[in-house]
């Protein structure tokens, strides 16, 4: 046998082992060690196991507004796609009876709305909620400055810290807002004690 065919043997037999020891080390650390032994469980990195354990119950407010009052809310919809800085306030928010509160449809009323109203309360606290809905914290600031003091509102600020991660801040918040009546303040406040 010439040198260069002993070569040739002992490259393929040398890519033989190392191909097959990787594939027993691969195949050996997806199975437990022992028979019998159970898997460990997954972590997630610790930077994901933050405050968005925090679940966030939104503070929509549907206007209390008598939309019969107003054209058809197809027709309004219409009207705010075509001429926006025609329609009222109130036609704004009979509009946004077509919708579920916090869907689609009635956060691109209230996107539209707060560039006609910017310092209507009811328009901010809508569009603030939109954007931490949509996980934009910095961008729903602007909005939640001019929102008012209702509970919703105050409600809406502990919502806004809680996904900031700043749990103290947040908790004040939601016990202001339970102790004004707003309904969804004691399980915002459960929550963060169980995100504790």
């Amino acid at each position: 046998m010439n040198i260069k065919a002993l070569l040739g043997l002992v490259l393929t037999a040398m890519l033989a082992c190392a191909c097959g020891s990787t594939a027993v080390s691969t195949t050996s650390s997806s199975q437990p060690q022992t028979q019998g032994a159970q898997p460990q469980p997954q972590r997630k990195p610790a930077s994901t196991q933050s405050s968005t354990a925090f679940k966030a119950d939104f503070a929509f407010v549907q206007p209390e507004v008598d939309a019969a009052r107003y054209a058809p809310a197809q027709k309004l919809l219409e009207a705010m796609e075509q001429n926006p800085s025609a329609l009222s306030k109130n036609e704004y928010y009979a509009a946004s009876k077509a919708y579920e509160p916090g869907s689609a449809g009635f956060n691109k009323v209230y996107e539209t709305a707060v560039k006609y109203f910017p310092g209507d309360e009811m328009v901010n606290l809508n569009r603030a909620n939109a954007r931490m809905q949509a996980n934009d914290t910095v961008g729903a600031k602007a909005f939640l400055d001019k929102a008012g003091e209702s509970a919703a509102a105050v409600y809406s600020r502990g919502v806004w810290y809680a996904l900031r991660g700043s749990l103290q801040q947040a908790l004040a918040y939601f016990s202001k807002a339970e102790e004004m009546g707003y309904p969804k303040a004691a399980s915002a406040i459960r929550a963060i004690a169980l995100t504790r």
